[in-house]
């Protein structure tokens, strides 16, 4: 955001997990295909049981007694999410939200499909907020509307020296606000890549991207040969252009002295890391022309951060920034005589948990304790002043990360911490909230605490368990229901519950069933990949119901991942394969808990 929108951000304020009778309607090919080697578990989709289109069913969480608080705030969050959408039924609520009606870049007559990812009085989506956002947004099945957002900001150049996409774009589609924050055009290459893992929609393989791909490589970082890049590899921010090096621009306020310059954020460091991380896993997203090594690229610049960055002055934490001194022109010719600065300002601490670049386990570890207690402190100062009003120091915004950043440091319940007091502000503000609340409280919660993820480009779905906090107890769980699982070929709609098994205590993922009609037009199917992140055992239990009722109990292995470091049921089968256009049998819900 921009200074004025952050100071205005700163200033604002039941069932059990096993044996529920299935509310969703999906065919098995044929028992035969219950083959303990080969789990070829074959479903396919009938007519929706619920009554009516997928399209009519919500979003929704539900949850024992001791997730009460997650799952009210999550459903407010989805319905005041809804409302930011930008279109003609919407509009009403745009112009009570203060849409300055002079402003022509806010007429009705102009909305382009989007939704607001600002401000509420702004009638825009800033990048920073809209690769925030982005995840959420596809749950809320808000597909056109982030491909058309990410194409406006691929396609809308300024120029200076470099194209360089806009800051805003406003909800007509057209630029709406300027200011050079050196993350965000690493972040939206990156949620391009999001984007196209979660969708699979070959859009986001055509030109527009792989164009704003292929600049962002070859003309934003290496400009003027390179002038830009230190020793480490990375692109560091062009002061004498204007450019900000760190998202948070009141780094002054969080006590860096005006006489010290940040030259390299670690905001900014880690979303260049992610940026050619993401990217490197799908090479369909750059142009032929391109002959950058994203993969290498990730690994130079990955191992340089992680060696360089940590135990900042012996502290044990990394270092906030690459600093010098203010009205120095830096560039290569001088980077060496930069330093890494010392100090807690928010956004360049967090992002390297947030974006999940610390490689070292104990270095993580030291660096998610030092958010968290500075986070902490903030949080207690503003609380007792107002109990509500804890998320407002420094800013709503920067707390929105924070889930995120712990659940990536593997803080169970340091990030259930952050996300119920998220979720409480969302039930506080009451329809009212900060808008980055409702769409990270939407992701965080389906993404990080039921473990939902799905590489659709390669039809897999994984659900991974032992994401709950220590106040879960036996038989506790959080569920949502009518997730999209959505591609340019099918969407699905699937109720996750991550639970504690009421007699064992072990985890247990349930997948509940429901399929958009719009799928039986597709025969791929796609591989579920139940996982684990302990090794509880060496064998999962499945158990299937049927629409009848009737149950069936089979028996997996429970094999090692290197790669994602879990434990997956069936992975030596690749998963538990569901199978469409198969009018044999009807699947309710299949439950996977790990078992000796």
């Amino acid at each position: 955001m921009n200074k004025g929108l952050r100071k205005l951000k700163k200033n604002r304020a039941v069932e059990t997990c096993h044996g529920v009778t299935g509310a969703t309607n999906l065919q098995l090919q044929g028992r035969a295909r219950f083959q303990k080697k080969n789990l070829l578990i074959a479903l396919a989709i009938g007519a929706l049981v619920y009554g009516g289109s997928a399209a009519s069913q919500e979003l929704t969480a539900s949850s024992s007694s001791v997730a009460a608080g997650l799952a009210t705030g999550f459903n407010q969050a989805v319905a005041e999410a809804r409302s930011l959408d930008f279109t003609n039924a919407n509009y009403p609520h745009f112009v009570a939200l203060g849409w300055p009606s002079t402003d022509a870049r806010c007429s009705q007559s102009t909305l382009q499909p989007g939704y607001l990812a600002s401000i509420p009085n702004r009638c825009a989506y800033y990048s920073r907020d809209y690769v925030h956002y982005a995840t959420g947004a596809y749950f809320l099945g808000m597909y056109e509307q982030n491909y058309q957002m990410a194409d406006h900001f691929a396609t809308l150049y300024h120029t200076d020296i470099v194209n360089a996409p806009y800051w805003a774009i406003g909800a007509n589609g057209k630029q709406y606000e300027q200011n050079d924050e050196s993350p965000a055009p690493f972040e939206i290459g990156e949620n391009i890549a999001n984007m196209y893992r979660l969708t699979a929609d070959q859009r986001y393989l055509g030109a527009d991207f792989t164009n704003y791909i292929n600049n962002l490589n070859n003309g934003f970082s290496n400009t003027e040969s390179n002038k830009y890049i230190n020793a480490d590899g990375f692109r560091m921010a062009r002061l004498d252009h204007g450019e900000a090096a760190t998202y948070n621009e009141f780094v002054g306020n969080a006590g860096v002295p005006s006489t010290t310059a940040i030259v390299l954020g670690g905001d900014m460091a880690a979303s260049e890391i992610a940026y050619y991380r993401n990217v490197s896993n799908y090479p369909a997203l750059k142009a032929a022309s391109d002959a950058t090594n994203m993969a290498a690229k990730f690994n130079t610049l990955s191992s340089n951060f992680n060696s360089h960055w940590s135990n900042v002055n012996g502290s044990g934490h990394f270092a906030v920034a690459l600093t010098g001194v203010t009205s120095t022109a830096y560039s290569s010719a001088n980077y060496n005589t930069l330093s890494y600065y010392d100090h807690y300002a928010e956004e360049p601490n967090l992002f390297p948990l947030y974006k999940g670049i610390i490689t070292d386990a104990g270095n993580l570890a030291a660096q998610a304790n030092y958010v968290d207690s500075n986070a902490e402190s903030l949080y207690q100062a503003a609380a007792s002043q107002n109990p509500n009003y804890g998320l407002n120091s420094p800013g709503v915004e920067s707390h929105t990360y924070l889930p995120t950043a712990f659940y990536n440091a593997g803080m169970l319940d340091t990030a259930w911490k952050w996300l119920t007091r998220l979720a409480a502000r969302q039930v506080f503000d009451n329809g009212n909230a900060y808008p980055e609340v409702s769409f990270a409280l939407i992701s965080d919660t389906i993404t990080k605490v039921l473990g939902v993820d799905f590489d659709a480009p390669n039809n897999k779905l994984v659900t991974l368990a032992n994401n709950l906090p220590s106040a879960f107890k036996n038989g506790d769980y959080l569920k949502v229901s009518n997730i999209p699982v959505h591609t340019g070929n099918y969407t699905v709609h699937v109720g996750v519950t991550q639970a504690l098994d009421a007699v064992t205590g072990w985890p247990a993922i349930t997948l509940d069933y429901a399929k958009d009609p719009s799928a039986q037009q597709d025969g791929t199917g796609l591989h579920w990949l139940p996982r684990f992140k302990s090794n509880y055992g060496t064998h999962c239990n499945v158990l299937t119901t049927y629409a009848n009722n009737s149950t069936q109990a089979s028996t997996f292995n429970l094999v090692w991942d290197g790669n994602s470091r879990t434990y997956t049921c069936n992975g030596d089968n690749g998963g538990i394969y569901l199978y469409p256009n198969d009018p044999n049998y009807t699947v309710a819900r299949m439950t996977v808990t790990a078992a000796r």
